[in-house]
């Protein structure tokens, strides 16, 4: 474990949403249990430079009380809900006491032959 993540660990608890990936068509992430933390928590989504003609990229936060009927999170696109297409880190907050029990990122990625360099990490602080 190198320093960075020494210290997320201390501050409360960190899961993958996306693993480190380049993601070429329209998907979702594993869902991640949130229920019983409080606090607040912030996805953080690290996209890399993206190939292709025209390539974009729309991810949002999805919630489920049973990991498997998913709905948006309310104010939960990345990117105030404007397409990606360049580079950039990109964070959402959330209180998981206000959400449902499972949380998730889905995207939906344009373009001819696109791909993104993706990664989304969830802090929940304790």
């Amino acid at each position: 474990m190198d320093i960075q993540h020494t210290h997320i660990a201390a501050a409360g608890v960190a899961s993958a949403l996306l693993p480190a990936e380049s993601v070429t068509a329209t998907g979702n992430g594993a869902g991640v249990q949130i229920a019983g933390n409080k606090g607040t928590a912030v996805a953080i989504l690290n996209v890399g430079t993206p190939t292709g003609t025209t390539p974009t990229l729309a991810p949002v936060l999805q919630e489920a009380d049973d990991n498997a009927t998913w709905t948006n999170v309310p104010n939960g696109a990345f990117n105030s809900g404007t397409n990606i297409t360049a580079a950039g880190v990109f964070t959402l907050s959330f209180r998981p006491g206000e959400r449902k029990a499972y949380i998730r990122v889905s995207y939906t990625v344009g373009g001819t032959t696109p791909s993104f360099p993706v990664a989304c990490e969830l802090l929940a602080l304790h």
